[in-house]
């Protein structure tokens, strides 16, 4: 009971299933490869998402964040849009970010506040040198939307758009951290990963929401 009462809280953050590579961090997807998957009898609904560890920092204060690239198919699979507590989902077009009610308590944030940018911020790839001030990469935005769930995921997660996170992250359009599934009900991971893995170029792993949390 107490873990069916606790998967009933991840249901608005976790997928039915999840795809991500082996090994390595990114999987090199394209849209005929979505579209193949979103065919396939056992899945309801499909769409890539990248998610990162960012930084965030707003006028005189910051923390740490997990942030959420996603494209407008997401929500068929996770519908956080439905979550808002205030506010828009994001719209795609411009650098925005709905956040955790609990990360705008912690970073005084307000909804469309056009006077001060919420930062995004990350390591880049290179390394560079132990003197260069352009070790990272920041990418400024403003909020649109509050969502609330609980305590920890409001304090966890901000999501943005899918092209804002490779923007940040340094990655090329078909690079993303995995694909989310919504699947049928008697669906069964040993049957969904035989009918997925010969889709994908490198080994693939499939994990369920169970098994995640």
């Amino acid at each position: 009971g107490l873990k069916d009462f606790s998967l009933s809280f991840s249901n608005s953050f976790d997928s039915d299933y999840l795809i991500q590579p082996e090994k390595g961090k990114y999987l090199n997807i394209n849209d005929s490869l979505i579209n193949v998957i979103k065919e396939n009898k056992q899945v309801i609904a499909a769409a890539p998402e990248i998610e990162e560890k960012v930084f965030l920092s707003f006028k005189e204060k910051s923390q740490i964040a997990y942030l959420k690239g996603v494209n407008p198919s997401y929500t068929s699979v996770i519908a956080a849009d439905s979550l808002l507590l205030m506010g828009d989902w994001i719209d795609f077009k411009e650098p925005q970010i709905v956040a955790g009610f609990g990360i705008a308590n912690n970073l005084s944030l307000a909804v469309y506040d056009a006077t001060t940018f919420l930062n995004l911020t990350v390591p880049k790839k290179s390394k560079g040198t132990l003197l260069s001030q352009e070790r990272f990469t920041t990418i400024p935005t403003y909020v649109v939307g509050l969502y609330q769930v609980t305590e920890e995921l409001d304090q966890k997660y901000v999501f943005s758009s899918m092209e804002i996170a490779q923007e940040l992250l340094g990655l090329n359009p078909n690079q993303v951290t995995g694909i989310v599934l919504k699947v049928h009900p008697e669906t069964t991971k040993k049957e969904l990963f035989k009918s997925l893995k010969p889709l994908f170029k490198k080994p693939i792993q499939l994990s369920s929401r169970r098994e995640r949390n």
